[in-house]
């Protein structure tokens, strides 16, 4: 499977004096953007949630209906 995307602009880091909260929410919007967006990658994703603590893990399952057995 192939995917393309453009990924959105990177908004520039939070300025040293905001609390670790805000840079947080910061990071949290810029991930929460990239997934609402149709387009992001994986490689675009993975960084995203990382800057989070987050670990992003996908699986692809095969879709239980077949068009050939409807």
């Amino acid at each position: 499977m192939t995917m393309t995307a453009h990924a959105p602009a990177h908004r520039s880091p939070a300025p040293a004096s905001a609390s670790p909260f805000a840079a947080l929410g910061d990071r949290l919007v810029q991930l929460g953007l990239a997934l609402q967006n149709g387009e992001s990658t994986i490689e675009q994703l993975v960084p995203l949630a990382k800057a989070c603590g987050l670990d992003l893990r996908i699986k692809v399952v095969e879709d239980g209906f077949r068009a050939d057995k409807a």
